[in-house]
């Protein structure tokens, strides 16, 4: 990931007490399960000095338990060090059956530059499966850091949650990736494949290659391929990629099926601005997003949806139902539902105000702001490093969305971050992606619409 963005973190817990890790043992004197298990309330735990003496933590021995409120885990750096459940003998890969970390404090868990990988949680009983490598009761601050390739399966009749993440508090990401997780139920609810929360905010990350996989009966919803979350929800320069919903129940007399939101599902205060929402599928309703704001307002600015995939027929890239929906300046476009991909970019029920300007929704089924610019085909280019800390789709030269948006929210950078300025040439681009007019892309091998 790319270096540390200025943003404002709500979790900072004051350090009284530094325990240091000397070994990547599972226990002892020295191990970061017994540095942790002493620490103190808003202690740090400082694994630092492991760069030139180990590299893999394997848990062999169950979750690391952090009972404090409060905690700080720093490592090397996200390449340097991963805590994890995986072992090989023999040139074969086995995991321990067990999440990484059980949080049961109130307070905040907080991870930086290190890598949490590989926990497995499986049962056969009654019992909800929250948080395939980390759970907490409290809230979860990943930074600078990677949570990959943790499993949730589930055959129990209950709930199964937060592949790689489940807080039942807050969630919130700064410079740090969220990918190939994944959570197996069959049935009740089964959600979050990334990360699931009452709560969340991001900020120059990535959440990708999550999977939700639901069962066929009929009490089965699945939700959230990347990420399922509830409360104040805040997407800021994030991009949320190639995640993926699949079964559910089967389709509805209403025509509703219960597989959505393969990027996002989100339930409550949303705020999504400069990020981009990509090649995200579901087997039911709303491919990349699909928010209820549950009385409350949605704000969508300056953000690129495009790509994603619907199974179900009518459904749309964006599926919204808000009290009062601020939609300005974004890009809605190449979202398909069926095998035949039908364009359709966006479904919206508003209950309050329908407010924003600037906009180009190539297919829409639902009421748009005036001006907004409708069957207009925004030259994408394919989703890639273009620069900073996530991946965007560059706009070619002749897209209509070039210098045809606004800036609302006055920010000074695009998506991507310093150095790359919000507005260039006559005006503000629409989407998360600002062109520099000295370094146009010409027209050749553009994802159509």
């Amino acid at each position: 990931m790319a270096s540390l963005r200025t943003a404002c973190c709500l979790f900072t817990p004051a350090a009284i007490a530094v325990n240091i890790v000397t070994n990547c043992a599972d226990g002892g004197v020295g191990s970061l399960r017994e540095a942790v298990l002493e620490a103190p309330e808003n202690g740090v735990v400082d694994a630092t000095g492991l760069t030139n003496v180990c590299s893999v933590i394997t848990v062999k021995t169950g979750d690391i338990q952090v009972a404090v409120n409060d905690l700080t885990i720093l490592g090397p750096g996200a390449d340097a060090l991963s805590v994890t459940a995986l072992y090989v003998t023999s040139h074969s890969f086995h995991h321990y059956y067990s999440r990484i970390f059980n949080h049961t404090g109130s307070g905040t868990l907080i991870l930086k530059n290190l890598s949490v990988t590989d926990g497995l949680l499986k049962n056969g009983g009654s019992q909800p499966l929250l948080g395939g490598c980390i759970f907490s009761k409290g809230n979860v601050s990943l930074m600078q850091s990677i949570v990959s390739n943790c499993t949730i399966s589930s055959t129990a009749t209950a709930d199964a949650g937060g592949g790689g993440i489940d807080a039942q508090g807050k969630v919130y990401l700064l410079n740090s990736l969220v990918t190939h997780n994944l959570v197996t139920g069959v049935t009740f609810d089964v959600f979050g494949g990334g990360i699931a929360s009452a709560g969340f905010e991001s900020h120059y990350a990535v959440i990708s290659g999550n999977t939700v996989n639901g069962g066929s009966d009929n009490y089965s919803v699945v939700l959230g391929g990347g990420l399922r979350a509830s409360g104040t929800i805040d997407i800021e320069s994030t991009t949320i990629s190639g995640n993926a919903v699949t079964g559910g129940r089967p389709i509805q007399p209403s025509g509703q099926q219960s597989a959505k939101g393969g990027g996002v599902s989100a339930y409550g205060m949303v705020t999504v601005r400069n990020s981009t929402i990509s090649g995200n599928s579901s087997g039911g309703g709303a491919g990349g997003i699909v928010v209820s704001t549950n009385g409350k307002d949605l704000t969508l600015l300056n953000s690129t949806i495009a790509f994603n995939r619907s199974g179900q027929d009518n459904a749309a890239g964006a599926q919204i139902a808000a009290t009062n929906f601020d939609f300005e300046s974004n890009i809605l476009a190449n979202n398909t539902w069926g095998s035949a991909g039908t364009n359709n970019d966006l479904q919206a029920s508003t209950f309050g105000a329908l407010t924003g300007s600037h906009n180009l929704v190539f297919a829409t089924s639902a009421s748009v702001p005036a001006g907004t610019l409708i069957g207009k085909c925004p030259l994408l280019g394919p989703l890639r490093n273009n620069g900073g800390a996530t991946p965007t789709h560059a706009l070619f030269s002749h897209s209509p969305a070039i210098d045809a948006g606004s800036n609302p929210a006055d920010l000074g950078n695009d998506q991507r971050g310093p150095p790359y300025l919000r507005t260039l040439g006559s005006g503000t681009d629409i989407g998360s992606y600002e062109v520099n007019p000295a370094e146009v892309i010409f027209n050749s091998g553009f994802d159509g619409c």
